[in-house]
């Protein structure tokens, strides 16, 4: 293993979720195999979302049948359990959502700003490359000025054009690799990575809005009873009518919410299960070939194995660059001598000077040491880690809340407010009927 390299080890969360859901798909895998992989990744959250279905059907239900056919009661319905339960539901709503942003928006940021600083790098090593370019040409000028000047030096120029040509289409090579993957990078961050990050957080959003409203008309549908005239009618018609138009559509938006994350983080976790392998195996399909340049450097400085085409440009670059240095400051009395009033020799090493330290920036922004880390926190950190534990917390809570909470709350707060409306209506039967009793006689 290369010295750079940092080895990953999937968490429990990882485990679990890839446990659920299929293997990720190979190098080769053609479309329909990813496909089928995305498929096979919603098998399990599937079985949420029709709990979700059935949990919003039931409400629905309830509100229709509730309270009927119960008898009078006989003494005030206590208020507290669906008052414990708004409490508890809305806890538990924002401890998952707590969890997840705790885990998830920092490593969103950070990922965005991490790749930002690869894609700086990137282009930097590009502009160096382009600025070899530049100075390259401005050598081949100062040498052809020297050529037209004195006709006498041209056995001594030849050579050294002959270099700085050689030189030339090097850079122009490397250029060439290097300029579509900053592009690249930046289209997928601007793009297909700008719409992971929103679908996610409105994944998360959504439920946490749903959930506090519910929780919020409950509450003080409840506390409305405790005034001294709440008789718990109009409250409990409101309740009634918000089961159809806001509390079933409410569990049924939370449970195909959670179960989309579910989808995302079983998916997630497959590719984490080994990262190095499997992101090879996305740029490799990305790019329709594992002999591209972006495959064979991500393959550099992910496994440490095969050549680095970018650097080894540069490195040839650095070679062809002190081949031309050297015949430059060896030839330099045989110029002198050939063309004594040619005064260009200084501007020609300032172009070799500018040029050398153009291939040592890009040289040194290119080093696995400088790269590599990069993919370590976005890949490992990021993604691997903070992404998928969020992920896994945030379903949990939100599968408890959309299939558990939700409807026992709804339920025990109608069933309550029914109750408390009841009793009202007899403790005033009796009050102005005194001999009368509950069956009316």
């Amino acid at each position: 293993m290369a010295s750079w390299i940092n080895e990953y080890a999937a968490n429990s969360w990882v485990k679990l979720l890839h446990s659920l859901g299929p293997s990720f798909p190979s190098a080769t895998a053609s479309d329909d195999e990813w496909h089928s992989f995305v498929y096979q990744c919603f098998h399990v959250p599937a079985g949420l979302a029709i709990v979700g279905v059935v949990a919003a059907l039931a409400v629905l239900v309830m509100s229709c049948c509730c309270g009927c056919g119960r008898r009078n009661p006989t003494r005030r319905p206590s208020s507290c359990l669906p008052l414990v339960m708004a409490i508890l539901t809305a806890a538990v709503i924002v401890c998952g959502s707590l969890l997840f942003w705790y885990n998830a928006a920092p490593a969103a940021a950070s990922m965005g700003t991490t790749i930002d600083k690869a894609i700086g790098d990137i282009k930097s090593a590009y502009a160096d490359g382009v600025g070899v370019q530049t100075t390259t040409a401005s050598l081949q000028t100062d040498l052809a000025g020297l050529e037209t000047l004195c006709v006498a030096a041209k056995p001594i120029v030849d050579p050294l054009k002959a270099q700085a040509t050689e030189l030339d289409a090097t850079i122009a090579l490397y250029i060439e690799k290097i300029q579509p993957i900053a592009g690249n990078l930046t289209s997928w961050k601007q793009g297909e990575g700008h719409e992971i990050v929103d679908i996610m957080s409105m994944l998360a959003t959504v439920p946490f809005v749903l959930t506090l409203l519910c929780v919020v008309a409950v509450f003080f549908g409840v506390c409305c009873t405790r005034a001294t005239d709440g008789s718990g009618k109009c409250t409990g018609c409101c309740v009634k009518s918000m089961g159809p138009l806001v509390f079933a559509p409410a569990i049924l938006l939370v449970a195909l919410c959670s179960a989309g994350e579910f989808g995302f983080a079983i998916a997630s976790s497959s590719f984490c299960n080994n990262p190095d392998v499997h992101f090879l195996a996305v740029v490799d399909f990305a790019s329709g070939s594992s002999n591209s340049t972006a495959s064979q450097v991500s393959s550099y400085y992910v496994t440490g194995k095969g050549e680095n085409p970018l650097a080894n440009q540069l490195n040839t670059s650095a070679t062809q660059l002190a081949e031309v240095e050297q015949q430059v400051t060896s030839q330099q009395p045989a110029i002198a001598k050939a063309c004594p009033t040619w005064k260009g020799y200084d501007q020609l090493k300032s172009d070799l000077d500018t040029t050398k330290q153009d291939v040592d920036k890009g040289q040194a922004l290119l080093t696995p040491q400088n790269i590599y880390p990069y993919y370590h926190e976005v890949v490992h950190t990021f993604l691997c880690d903070d992404v998928v534990v969020g992920l896994g917390w945030l379903v949990v809570f939100q599968a408890i809340v959309a299939c558990v909470m939700l409807p026992c709350l709804i339920c025990l707060s109608e069933r309550f407010l029914t109750t408390q409306h009841r009793f009202r209506d007899e403790r005033l039967m009796s009050a102005h009927h005194p001999f009368a009793n509950s069956r009316g006689y």
